[in-house]
């Protein structure tokens, strides 16, 4: 089982005041747990891989009800003390009256929590969250080829505006008939023309293995690229796993039918995650609910959405002590002006952000790697809101977004170059050919697009799989997140009380 880390910070809290019962007590009832655990095949399991909070907290609501059997205290007494610490005492300073297989469950125990700090020491080395790292990750991105772009304007881009794009002809029969005649949501949308790039007519082509920082005339950053964004694999591996997870179990925003069907204006899926505005017609700043899954219990809906905003912070924290300070300036500008809330999914977040706009700007996530979990604590969060993607692809287009940049992280990419599935930046004729594990930094009001790629529209496993995850905002998220700050309305009348079953956006 999986438990929400705030559910799991909550019973661990309580740990630590050891004084509350007697010492005789607590001596007595960590006999009785002796006894029990050495007769329980289970509960010497869990003694054993207490290594983190979740382990620690499974093994504690297992031996509680012994506890209790075996003492006066009351209940909420007994949880406040350590009783794997006061286990571990015992072994240490009492061997001979220790069983044997509880001790040596103990000296596993404690192996695999050395073993699993040491780990996460590496770990935290290995993404360039310790200071040494640092200076190592920042060296690495500062060494990045700078060029310098020309900007065309919306006539002469290209590829051009409101044009679908491929690059081979295998494609464009691929994709023809369904962007030419397909289902819209909206009919009154007119089908865009599709289009073959001439690679010629490009100014910049940047092969997979090639990094890049592209400015303007004035100097000022257009397009950042950096190819091995995150020096992790198993780290990377694990971001694509809650990426498909939450794109299997979430409604695609891109979806343009309320039924099964789900046919989409864009090729893909894309799913939102963090906070939305709600509807337009009543709007209300709430996590999004776009799990599609009914009735799904109020815990495992808590985990998804952890997992789901953890690989956001990873992303943030990835990013924020790298990258041009230009573009670090633009995200806290953005953060300082509005006072806009970060990506906390926990219980009530956002109206304890609205009363305090200091309260939630760090907070906890957690990387899964493997049977392992690594716990990061009081870290800056994320933005409020992002988006999952799957073999997503978009017509030439610009818009407006609260920041000025856009970041995006394509996580995996399993298909060569000539699969389609690239990005085009029209304004300064650029493509950015996709592979995985590269970050792309871009302004969105610039005209941009992804390539379509090389799958069946009807083949729902396609053999094809291109995923990510970005950081953008939509800009009813600020208006209405504005509207409290200029105390237009009151935060009561903005945020809508998260509640875990109601998975339905308004």
């Amino acid at each position: 089982m999986t438990l929400h880390h705030n559910t799991c910070q909550r019973l661990l809290d309580f740990s630590g005041n050891l004084y509350a019962m007697k010492k005789h007590d607590i001596k007595a009832s960590v006999q009785h747990l002796l006894a029990f655990v050495a007769s329980d095949k289970k509960a010497l399991s869990l003694l054993k891989k207490a290594t983190n909070d979740d382990s620690r907290l499974s093994f504690v609501a297992y031996i509680l009800p012994t506890v209790q059997k075996s003492s006066s205290y009351p209940k909420q007494e007994l949880i406040k003390q350590d009783w794997l610490r006061e286990i571990s005492r015992e072994c240490n300073i009492r061997k001979p009256t220790v069983p044997s297989c509880v001790f040596e469950a103990c000296k596993m125990q404690k192996k695999k929590t050395n073993g699993h700090k040491l780990t996460k020491r590496h770990l935290s080395q290995s993404l360039g969250f310790t200071a040494h790292a640092r200076k190592i990750n920042a060296a690495r991105f500062a060494s990045v080829v700078e060029t310098c772009v020309r900007r065309y304007s919306a006539t002469d881009a290209y590829p051009p505006l409101k044009h679908w794009v491929y690059e081979t002809e295998a494609i464009q029969k691929r994709w023809e008939e369904h962007l030419s005649s397909g289902d819209r949501h909206d009919p009154r949308n007119p089908y865009l023309p599709l289009m073959k790039v001439d690679l010629a007519l490009l100014d910049h082509d940047i092969p997979i293995d090639d990094s890049r920082l592209f400015r303007d005339s004035d100097g000022e950053e257009v397009c950042y690229v950096f190819r091995e964004f995150c020096p992790s694999k198993p780290v990377l591996a694990s971001v694509n796993d809650i990426v498909e997870e939450s794109i299997d179990i979430r409604r695609n925003c891109r979806a343009s039918f309320p039924d099964e069907r789900y046919q989409m204006d864009d090729p893909g899926d894309l799913v939102q995650i963090g906070f939305s505005a709600g509807s337009r017609n009543a709007p209300k700043i709430h996590w999004v609910r776009n799990i599609t899954r009914c009735n799904l219990p109020d815990q495992v809906v808590a985990d998804l959405n952890y997992r789901s905003s953890s690989a956001f912070a990873l992303f943030w924290n990835l990013c924020k002590d790298v990258l041009p300070k230009p573009i670090i300036n633009d995200f806290n500008a953005f953060f300082e002006k509005d006072g806009i809330l970060r990506m906390n999914p926990a219980e009530g977040a956002a109206k304890d952000f609205a009363k305090d706009e200091h309260h939630a700007v760090t907070g906890d996530y957690t990387i899964q790697i493997g049977d392992e979990s690594f716990l990061f604590k009081n870290v800056e969060l994320a933005p409020p809101c992002g988006v999952f993607g799957r073999n997503y692809a978009r017509a030439m287009h610009f818009e407006n977004q609260p920041h000025k940049y856009a970041i995006a992280w394509t996580v995996r990419r399993d298909h060569p170059p000539d699969a389609g599935g690239h990005f085009y930046i029209g304004t300064y004729k650029i493509r950015i050919q996709a592979a995985a594990n590269t970050l792309v930094i871009w302004k969105p009001t610039d005209i941009h697009g992804m390539s379509l790629q090389d799958l069946d529209p009807n083949d729902e496993n396609p053999a094809f799989i291109q995923t990510g995850l970005a950081i953008v905002t939509p800009k009813r998220l600020r208006k209405l997140w504005r509207a409290y700050k200029t105390k237009a309305i009151t935060y009561d009348d903005i945020i809508l009380p998260l509640t875990a079953n109601s998975n339905h956006e308004d």
